[in-house]
């Protein structure tokens, strides 16, 4: 319900749902947040470039740790880090950097 709430206090930005693995992201991670997410929020999705569109025009991304290089550059208002006791530190401290968008209005890792 916390990726709902940073949804909802961030339209038209973008966040960022990391797992460590990319099976863990779609077996488990993407299978409980379809469970219990509003289908009526959702407006679109993209899973060959990984993203999920809701009706404020939020953008969440969803990302592997294992594919680390995607998080340089990117500038997100939240991110969501699942299963961090299985992930490097070095994972915690890049998605630590890339939640910084100036018009966030909650920013939270």
């Amino acid at each position: 319900m916390k990726i709902l709430q940073l949804v909802a206090a961030n339209p038209g930005l973008r966040g960022l749902l990391v797992a460590p693995t990319a099976p863990l992201l779609h077996a488990t991670t993407l299978a409980e947040f379809r469970e219990w997410c509003p289908a009526e929020l959702i407006v679109g999705e993209n899973k060959q470039k990984r993203y999920i569109d809701f009706a404020n025009r939020h953008r969440m991304y969803y990302w592997s740790a294992d594919g680390k290089s995607r998080l340089v550059g990117f500038n997100a208002a939240w991110g969501l880090l699942d299963e961090i006791q299985e992930c490097q530190r070095s994972v915690f401290e890049k998605m630590l950097a890339r939640v910084r968008h100036p018009s966030a209005g909650l920013r939270q890792l």
